[in-house]
């Protein structure tokens, strides 16, 4: 029952259906990892990008494909140390073609200490051909109830250090914010997800956190912290960007 429940929630979200709210039984049910094949979101994959540095210093970060020109990932990947390129692969990884990298813009109040405006912008020298893009998400909408589940997608590691050469999908469930302040001083830049059951690893961050095709929060670099911690995790809410975004995507949508 628990195998034909995880299959049915994550073919719904692939097919980007409506959802009805679910229990917290459920929800730690769908609480699983998989392995995206038979033909389950064959678009999400494409809007995934790798980072790629050129010293020994870069992180191990990934973005997605907002416009044909813009990546967007997470400050923190530019940090110490700045991508030249990204890397879009298809899903096994058995192709892959670089992009080069023309300019770089954190969020100017990024705070690494506390995570805070973690968010960056990325324009590349030319624009990506036949781009698949994520959808971003509207401000006005809100997660505070707790009844939503959202979708991490990735070639990161897991617990005992794993990479996959697939790209794997999670199922999280969105904790409401009374419960997220509980664990962060929460001020409305950050969706918090249940780790109790599945837990996101190292190598993802920077990465999508995805609502109904429409990505919703950018994973942090403490999604490491959070797999040896088994305690929640709070992404970036994309939704408190949408003014801070709107400038770059106007001027470079092409």
């Amino acid at each position: 029952m628990n195998i034909l429940l995880n299959f049915l929630m994550v073919l719904c979200l692939a097919a980007i259906c409506q959802a009805s709210p679910r229990s917290e039984n459920e929800k730690s049910a769908e609480t699983k990892t998989r392995k995206v094949d038979r033909g389950l979101d064959e678009y999400m994959y494409q809007t995934i990008v790798t980072l790629i540095y050129n010293d020994t210093l870069g992180h191990d970060c990934k973005g997605t494909i907002i416009r044909p020109r813009l990546i967007m990932t997470a400050a923190y990947c530019l940090f110490g140390s700045q991508p030249t390129h990204v890397k879009i692969s298809t899903k096994d990884k058995e192709q892959e073609s670089l992009f080069e990298i023309r300019m770089q813009f954190p969020h100017p109040d990024y705070d690494l200490a506390n995570s805070v405006n973690d968010i960056a912008v990325l324009v590349l020298n030319n624009p990506i051909p036949n781009a698949r893009l994520v959808s971003l998400p509207n401000k006005s909408w809100s997660f505070a109830t707790g009844d939503d589940v959202g979708l991490v997608y990735g070639w990161g590691g897991i617990e005992n250090g794993t990479f996959f050469n697939e790209l794997r999908i999670l199922a999280l469930p969105i904790l409401s914010q009374t419960k997220c302040k509980k664990y962060f001083a929460n001020d409305g830049h950050f969706l918090c997800v249940d780790t109790q059951h599945a837990y996101v690893c190292k190598g993802n961050a920077g990465g999508p956190l995805v609502w109904h095709s429409y990505q919703i929060g950018i994973i942090p670099i403490k999604a490491a912290e959070s797999c040896k911690l088994k305690k929640p995790l709070a992404f970036t809410d994309v939704t408190a960007y949408e003014d801070w975004l709107a400038p770059h995507v106007r001027k470079y949508y092409g």
